[in-house]
């Protein structure tokens, strides 16, 4: 978060490369852990905070119609099952209606209110529905039952996607880089890293955090 919002907002010159990138990463993962909680025909499934709409179209795959919501749902692609709506996670309530899984994927991190906001999904799910909540070091699933938080390491080498995001993401901070007293020609440099054979980075540890409604 930045004193004007969020320094990574799904709206912008950048968002779209964003979005690519996120779901280059991230997409190998996610999906693994979202079919553990029984995706298939006929589960109602609700995507919140769809972003680039990839998880929310692999879920709408696999079980036939799903809802998805975001603050500005116009980079989610068509889909047929799939339905978006725009949406205010932390202004509006979710869709009522006993969902069998309700997803979020790097939505609290982003939001002040991110523990009202942790709690919405759970008002969402029918009894024994899942929740799955994928996101930076945050394990909070509260009102659940047989919470699962499964960290999630990756070694980054050069031309893997979540580096080119990290560099990507240069563009979105360069206002604040720059005043804390990096150049552009620095920024170019580090944008360069990515392709740079001899580069090693650990990743974050990431959760993905399953928990059950009673």
């Amino acid at each position: 978060m930045t004193a004007t919002g969020c320094a990574f907002a799904g709206h912008g010159l950048h968002a779209t490369e964003q979005f690519r990138c996120l779901s280059a990463a991230y997409d190998p993962i996610t999906p693994a852990r979202l079919g553990q909680t029984g995706v298939r025909k006929g589960r109602r499934c609700l995507e919140v905070g769809a972003g680039g709409g990839s998880v929310a179209q692999w879920l709408a795959r696999r079980s036939g119609s799903v809802p998805a919501t975001d603050l500005d749902p116009r980079h989610v692609p068509a889909e047929p099952g799939l339905t978006v709506r725009r949406h205010d996670v932390v202004r509006e309530l979710l869709p009522e209606g006993g969902f069998d899984l309700v997803h979020a994927r790097f939505v609290p991190a982003h939001l002040p209110e991110r523990e009202e906001v942790l709690c919405k999904p759970v008002l969402s799910l029918k009894p024994g529905g899942w929740s799955q909540i994928d996101e930076f070091d945050r394990t909070c699933a509260p009102v659940l039952v047989d919470v699962d938080p499964v960290p999630v390491t990756q070694p980054w080498r050069a031309g893997s996607p979540a580096v080119r995001l990290l560099a990507h993401r240069t563009h979105l901070l360069r206002d604040g880089l720059v005043e804390a007293g990096m150049t552009d020609q620095d920024l170019h440099r580090l944008r360069a890293l990515p392709a740079d054979p001899v580069l090693r980075v650990a990743s974050c540890v990431r959760y993905s955090v399953h928990g059950r409604r009673p």
